[in-house]
């Protein structure tokens, strides 16, 4: 252990060096606000997905912020937490970023450094292996600070003192370290038994005049003034210390230090102190122990327990709690006034005989003010339960309006004066200082001034719209816009009790429409600001309303206005767009736009009811969930480091992240390097601007060079992703735009798709010899085409000359088959022909016969009267004769033969089909198909009809026909 205990000890001179080496000195600009509580955001370990103590917190150069957290090292650029564990898997207890940018963490027996990689991944380096093996065993790093050109990282057993290229030195704890200390350059531990020490090259040496904290928990060494350090204790406070004395500051806010146990404190930018308590939140205190802002659990923290305290470069208080991290805009001029039950939507305010009233949709609340700041808890008002509509002082009494009716109140009690619904809003009129005119949900009521306060009157008869939104004019009119129906002019008479003209103006009058039309009074003028279409003013010779140039280029650029107050000073109040500005009033009357104050409340105002109430200074905004505080006196600066940042860029199929965003000084050439397959030509982007006060008033635009020359749209979305770009360079390019129009220095990323493989130069030497391959195969194919074609030619001819010729032949087969037929005709003609003889000859011969026979009955009966016998013999001679004529086959034969003939292939068939037919039944049948009746058939053969029908009956039967078959037609069809 290397303690240097004879008579080095730190000395008065150098505490000197403190209070100028330090960075607070860098923003003393920076304000923190006595009134109300500011604007604080909680981050949930559901949020940022790692444990739930955080234990230190550091910001590098581009305003990123970092947390030692339990899991880890967490990362938060403003719109998304990265998460980086230990290689042993220990709680993160200690961070600190260098001016080069290096992040310096310490853990549970692990200290290190966070490399970024070539691609801006961050990579844990340790730097165990550097201490002497008998040291590793080192505990928990609780903190690390520079020194020098060394970072010093503190457990509870020694000190290790890293200089990159050199082994790690080690310093021993005399008994046991709690804490090392920074002061800027100077860095002091305290030993629990040995009290505190100061750290001098590679020594520690005692530090005089502190014998007092010899065993007691100091959490912090801050710079106080000139010479002197505030040093603070977790049981016994506060502590000043000049380089020899050690004195209790003895301070109001010293006795809340000792009740509520300090735990961790900062020095704030301007000069305050931050005390993180292990009991009560956060302390923030001036440099004269007031407190300025008590903010805890109540007010909004997540968690009373603070284990860290931080202010970032824009003077802002990161808290890294025993449960979650919280995030205060104490560096702001708007804060917000809080009760423990909450106020609800706030409508009106006013501070009348020492006391601040709110109106809000619960009631009416009320606390002192003192010295231009509330003092003490606010109370509601009793009776005055609802919505409380209107504030006003009128002849020294504060008038209530309510849902309820109309109030006077006085101190902390209302008295009801009229019982008329739905009172909006009052004024005297001009020329009547004893009367007051109140609008309500039906029209107006009229007070009078009596025995020192107002006194109901009576209703204003002749209009009964609700009467909300009104200004009263130089002519003592009073026009009233409705939202849902136009402009109305009300006229009253001398009493002030009756309305004796009206008149109704829309869109028949000069208006785009008629909803939506409020009335203001601005610099002594009546205006009506159409939300959707701008501000007009009453032309009184036409009758019309006429688009006003004055007041339209005055808040040109201002859309969707929908509040406009004048104040005591002449500036212009407006709320556009859901968004407050205020144009501030020149001296040579020209105005001023001013906006960015009010930026934490955009989209917090109840479209209709916005409220601005100005005293002295002091402005009370009314929004959706109570009133905020506005103290113009200390305007603060908008940050001037407004950037913006690629935090990843990563090819989107396959998914996999090239670019990490953390390589502040990558340049042209090696972004350059990156360089894709054309199978990977589609990315994906993400960026953000580090702004932490309402991130979600930042807007972004973005552009691909070599996709498209034309910047994007401005949009909230924080991340892209473009498919299937073709072959090239690119480089994506984004900037930022806050709300107040201005725009951030631009961040780029360059990156080249390359070429397909089919267009590489391999592929296009490939595709040359593959070109002169193909033409040459090319020429080999046109040749074998023709060689092809020559001979499909020949072919084709020789296939002509066979089609001809076969079709010759078909022509001569056709003509032979023609002949055959004619033929066929002629044969078929001359059978039917023979047919018809031979049934001409089958008739003559049955015809003969038939004949014959008659005159052979003729001849028997002349025999038998003949008386000779020489007659007799002659007839019977002659008798006989006719008898071998009738029965003589030869006609008969003639005739088969000439029927065999011209049937034989009938006769054939019948013989071949039914081979049981006798010759006779053959004979019948072919008579039949002749078509030759029975009897006929009867005298051809000489038989009986009888016999013909038995012949074919037997046929009948042979042939198996059925009697309802007709027998010819059988043997035509055969």
């Amino acid at each position: 252990m290397k303690i240097m205990l004879a008579r080095r000890y730190a000395g008065k001179y150098a505490v000197w060096l403190i209070y100028f080496s330090t960075a607070f000195l860098q923003h003393a600009g920076c304000y923190v606000k006595e009134i109300g509580t500011p604007y604080i955001q909680n981050f949930t370990k559901r949020d940022y997905y790692g444990g739930t103590q955080n234990w230190g917190i550091a910001q590098d150069d581009r305003g990123f912020m970092y947390f030692a957290n339990n899991d880890g090292l967490l990362v938060f650029d403003g719109a998304r937490w990265t998460l980086y564990k230990m290689p042993n898997m220990s709680m993160v207890r200690s961070v600190y970023i260098g001016t080069e940018g290096t992040i310096y963490v310490g853990a549970y027996n692990e200290f290190g450094c966070m490399i970024p990689k070539p691609n801006g991944q961050l990579a844990y380096h340790s730097f165990r292996s550097l201490v002497p093996a008998k040291y590793r065993n080192f505990d928990d790093v609780w903190r690390v600070y520079p020194y020098g050109n060394k970072i010093v990282f503190q457990s509870y057993n020694a000190l290790y003192l890293y200089e990159e290229g050199e082994p790690v030195t080690v310093i021993e704890a005399p008994a046991r370290f709690r804490l090392a200390l920074s002061t800027g350059d100077r860095i002091f531990v305290n030993d629990i038994e040995e009290g505190l020490f100061e750290l001098q090259g590679e020594d520690i040496v005692p530090v005089s005049g502190c014998g007092r904290l010899r065993g007691e928990d100091v959490s912090a060494m801050l710079p106080f003034d000139t010479g002197r350090i505030l040093i603070t204790t977790t049981h016994k406070g506060l502590f000043l210390y000049d380089g020899t004395d050690l004195k209790t500051w003895d301070v109001p806010v010293n006795h809340d230090m000792i009740r509520y146990q300090i735990f961790h404190s900062c020095r704030m930018h301007g000069g305050h102190f931050a005390f993180g308590t292990i009991q009560n939140g956060l302390i923030i205190a001036d440099s004269s122990g007031k407190t300025v802002q008590h903010i805890n659990r109540e007010s909004g923290l997540q968690n009373n327990t603070i284990l860290s305290v931080f202010a970032d470069r824009d003077g802002n208080i990161w808290l890294g709690l025993d449960n979650g991290i919280d995030y205060i805009t104490t560096n702001s001029q708007i804060t917000f006034l809080q009760s423990p039950e909450g106020f609800g939507t706030g409508y009106t305010a006013a501070i009348h005989q020492g006391l601040l009233y709110l109106g809000t949709n619960q009631g009416l609340y009320a606390c002192e003010w003192e010295n231009g700041k509330p003092a003490g808890d606010f109370r509601i008002v009793p009776g005055t339960y609802g919505q409380v509509w209107y504030l006003g002082v009128h002849r020294g009494l504060l008038v209530c309006g309510h849902n309820y009716g109309t109030f006077l109140v006085e101190g902390e009690k209302a008295r009801w004066i009229s019982d008329i619904p739905g009172g909006w809003k009052y004024f005297i009129p001009e020329g009547n200082p004893d009367k007051l005119l109140g609008g309500t949900y039906n029209g107006l009521i009229l007070f009078g001034w009596e025995d020192g306060e107002w006194k109901f009157r009576k209703r204003v008869a002749g209009f009964d719209e609700s009467f909300r939104v009104f200004e009263e004019d130089e002519n003592k009119d009073i026009w009233m816009t409705h939202g849902f129906k136009g402009v109305y002019r009300i006229r009253l008479n001398a009493r002030l009790d009756s309305v004796v003209s009206s008149w109704f103006y829309g869109s028949s009058h000069g208006f785009p429409s008629n909803y939506a039309i409020n009335v203001f009074k601005i610099r002594d003028k009546i205006i009506f600001v159409s939300e959707q279409h701008g501000i007009f003013e009453y032309n009184e010779k036409t009758g019309r309303f006429d688009y006003s140039v004055y007041f339209n280029q005055i808040m040109d650029g201002l859309k969707d206005i929908t509040y406009l107050r004048e104040d005591s000073l002449g500036n212009i109040w407006v709320v556009a767009e859901n968004r407050l500005g205020v144009y501030r009033i020149r001296e040579d009357q020209t105005y001023r736009y001013v906006s960015s104050p009010f930026t934490q409340l955009t989209g917090h105002f109840i479209h209709g009811w916005e409220s601005v109430y100005l005293h002295s200074g002091h402005v009370f905004i009314g929004i959706e969930d109570g009133f905020a505080h506005y103290l113009p006196e200390a305007e603060i600066k908008p940050n001037t480091d407004f950037a913006v940042y690629i935090t990843m860029a990563g090819t989107a199929s396959p998914d996999s992240v090239f670019y990490y965003g953390n390589v502040s000084d990558l340049d042209a050439e090696k972004q350059g390097e990156y360089r894709f397959p054309y199978k990977r030509n589609s990315f994906r982007f993400s960026w953000t601007a580090p702004v932490y006060d309402r991130p979600e008033n930042i807007e972004y635009s973005y552009r691909l060079s070599g996709h498209s020359q034309e910047w994007s749209g401005w949009t909230a979305n924080t991340s892209v992703q473009f498919s299937h770009l073709h072959d090239g360079d690119y480089v994506f390019t984004v900037k930022a735009r806050n709300q107040l129009g201005i725009e951030s220095l631009t961040d780029s990323i360059r990156f080249t798709v390359l070429r397909p493989w089919y267009r590489s130069t391999l592929a296009v030497f490939f595709y040359f010899v593959a070109a002169s391959v193909m033409a040459y195969l090319f020429y080999l194919y046109i040749n074998s085409r023709i060689e092809a074609s020559r001979l499909m030619e020949r072919q084709e001819q020789w296939r002509i000359y066979n089609e001809k010729e076969k079709e010759y032949i078909r022509q001569a087969l056709l003509a032979e088959k023609e002949i055959i037929s004619m033929k066929n005709e002629k044969l078929t003609s001359e059978m039917k022909q023979r047919d018809r003889e031979l049934a001409n000859q089958a008739m003559n011969l049955v015809k003969k016969n038939e004949f014959l026979l008659k005159i052979k009955k003729d001849l028997e009966k002349i025999k038998l009267h003949a008386g000779q016998e020489d007659t007799a013999e002659r007839i019977s001679s002659l008798m006989n004769r006719i008898n071998r004529e009738v029965g003589s086959n030869k006609q008969r034969h003639v005739f088969e033969k000439a029927f065999d003939e011209v049937h034989e292939e009938f006769l054939n068939r019948l013989k071949n089909k039914y081979p049981g037919l006798t010759p006779t039944e053959i004979r019948v049948c072919a008579y039949l198909k002749m078509n030759i009746s029975t009897k006929e058939i009867a005298a051809l053969m000489n038989i009986t009809i009888r016999g013909v029908e038995t012949c074919r009956y037997r046929i009948r039967k042979k042939m198996k026909i059925d009697r309802s078959v007709n027998l010819t037609t059988h043997l035509l069809n055969i």
